[in-house]
């Protein structure tokens, strides 16, 4: 179920397995952490190579003023201590991996495997999760992370797992405009926004908008459209 057509072609199984046992990524000089301590990365083994990905990354390409932020599976069913499994996706089981990406191309600018919740924002200041939530938190760690590739004037698409109101406001405070779908139960959302937008209240095509201050000269709008089901949009970039 694991094979690869091309490499089945050239490679035995067998010959495979030899050599993954011999193949190791690693600094000679990093000692091996214990998997009892806290934030224990199973996947230590294999950072310089991840390192390296990510630097040439940076080297290679330049977004384009839409960036996005979402999961991507490598699919895997083997025995693996952070395997995930995700029904919405065409790979619904593998190692979790969420990444930034060029909106227009698709080409990846961060990327970042799911380790745990407890192992997601080490590293990152407490007042960070408190301020923006666990999920907020971790996009902003991600953004953080590409430095200079996410730039002022940016827009960052994302979808109904990520958007929320304060994270927009931490986009803003760093000239990063936001734009995504969001749950009609997200926190601070304007009432009359969803109120009675369910059975029997909105019909299809009907649209509901309401907008609110965000700092100077700038407005956060809510848009609520109707389809098969209500829609809810959140965006930082429409006056």
């Amino acid at each position: 179920a694991l094979g690869h057509e091309f490499i089945c072609t050239i490679m035995r199984c067998t010959t495979f397995t030899q050599i993954l046992h011999a193949l190791r990524i690693r600094d000679p000089k990093h000692v091996r952490p214990h998997h009892e301590q806290a934030g224990y990365d199973p996947l230590w083994y294999t950072w310089p190579l991840q390192q390296h990905i990510q630097m040439q990354l940076v080297k290679v390409f330049q977004p384009g003023t839409f960036v996005t932020v979402d999961e991507a599976m490598c699919f895997f069913r083997g025995k693996l201590d952070i395997k995930q499994y995700m029904k919405n996706k065409p790979c619904k089981w593998g190692a979790k991996n969420c990444v930034i990406s060029c909106a227009m191309t698709g080409a990846i600018l961060y990327f970042d495997t799911y380790l745990g919740k407890k192992v997601w924002l080490l590293g990152l200041p407490a007042i960070y999760e408190s301020a923006l939530g666990t999920v907020g938190a971790y996009v902003a760690a991600l953004v953080l992370a590409c430095g200079s590739l996410v730039e002022n004037g940016m827009v960052m698409v994302t979808d109904n797992c990520y958007t929320s109101i304060l994270l927009t406001n931490w986009l803003h405070e760093r000239r990063l405009a936001a734009l995504g779908t969001m749950h009609s139960n997200c926190k601070y959302i304007p009432k009359e926004i969803v109120k009675g937008a369910g059975v029997g209240g909105m019909q299809h095509g009907d649209i509901r908008w309401r907008q609110a201050r965000l700092g100077d000269n700038n407005c956060m709008t809510f848009v609520n459209y109707k389809d098969a089901k209500p829609v809810l949009f959140l965006s930082s970039m429409h006056d």
